[in-house]
């Protein structure tokens, strides 16, 4: 059969929409069927894997070589064919280059859709099977995220990353999760606690850990961006200690923030107390009363209100534990007295008016 007689008979198939080579029913939009189609693809790969590979050696690449050079030399575009001459920032014409940009540009294009595409695929898994979209970690906390993904996207629309491990309830320095009224784990937070109390035994800056010689535990830089810091707070309407703007009104702080300072206050009063009663002898000098919620601080002189207009501040019985612990808890001109001894005193020195 001749070659013109064979490509019309192939013609005549495909036109009745039959296989080219067999004559069966061949595929939709296709010359072949499914077994014809398999048998050509085999046939390919098998004629491909036995041609030798060029590695550049052959007289073909030399050829090309040489080809590729002459038209260099002779200040010609190196594409064949082609009769206009280089550009100045390559050896190609600017048709040819504008050419090859528009191939590559297209090739980029068809790679990163077929990326989008997988990824796209890739969290609709993620999503039906309950994984976090991100990590496919099964701890899911927000937005189909989990805790430090979550952190990582708020992180990315344009908030600090203190704030978005905050909203994440995460542990600062590690992946942890925090206790409820820091923002740090347990483990964190006695890390920073015995290195504060590290520094401040060594005469260090709690903070920076530089030495310093002032009254205080932080030295005067990192009190200074403190207080800048405080301000910016306190003019935003923010809470001046963490930042939130769930301010309380007519108060600096949040109702978090002014719960844990008032725990923090408590704590401070009653550990001041306890060194004010153990350096007075624990008990009432007049009755004997050795109860600590009934002791009291009294003036022997009775010159107490004078003591304490003297002395600024608000909490003023606070101010006056804190000026005797500053002056070594001096015994002449105070004593102890429990709250009875110590009204009994005073109503018996307005009747008796001495």
């Amino acid at each position: 059969m001749s070659v013109k007689r064979s490509a019309d008979y192939q013609r005549e198939r495909k036109a009745k929409g039959l296989c080219c080579s067999c004559g069966n029913q061949a595929l939709a939009d296709r010359s072949r069927c499914q077994e014809c189609t398999d048998k050509a693809k085999k046939k390919y790969k098998e004629s491909y894997r036995k041609k030798p590979k060029n590695n550049g050696n052959g007289k073909q690449a030399e050829a090309d070589r040489g080809y590729y050079q002459r038209r260099k030399d002779a200040g010609l575009c190196p594409t064949p064919g082609c009769v206009l001459t280089p550009t100045n920032v390559s050896v190609y014409c600017e048709q040819c280059l504008n050419k090859q940009r528009a191939r590559q540009q297209v090739a980029k294009e068809k790679k990163a859709a077929k990326r989008e595409l997988e990824r796209q695929q890739a969290l609709e898994f993620r999503q039906v099977i309950g994984l976090c979209l991100d990590c496919e970690s099964a701890a899911i906390f927000q937005d189909e995220r989990c805790r430090r993904c979550y952190a990582l996207h708020e992180e990315s629309k344009g908030i600090t990353r203190h704030e978005a491990r905050k909203k994440s309830k995460l542990c600062q320095t590690c992946d942890q999760l925090a206790d409820k009224t820091v923002t740090a784990c347990s483990r964190c937070n006695e890390k920073k606690r015995e290195q504060r109390r590290e520094r401040i035994e060594q005469g260090n800056c709690a903070t920076c850990g530089k030495p310093h010689d002032r009254n205080g535990t932080v030295c005067l830089n990192c009190s200074l961006v403190v207080k800048k810091l405080r301000n910016t707070r306190r003019e935003a309407g923010l809470c001046v200690h963490c930042g939130s703007p769930d301010r309380i009104e007519l108060y600096q702080y949040c109702e978090q923030c002014r719960d844990k300072n008032r725990k923090k206050d408590r704590k401070k009063y009653a550990k001041l107390k306890a060194q004010i009663l153990q350096a007075y002898r624990g008990q009432c000098q007049h009755c004997g009363e050795d109860n600590p919620d009934f002791l009291q601080i009294d003036h022997v002189n009775d010159d107490g209100n004078t003591h304490r207009r003297s002395l600024s501040g608000k909490n003023q019985g606070c101010n006056i534990y804190t000026w005797l612990r500053k002056n070594g808890f001096p015994k002449e001109g105070f004593q102890l007295l429990c709250a009875n001894c110590n009204t009994a005193k005073s109503k018996k020195k307005q009747l008796t008016g001495s």
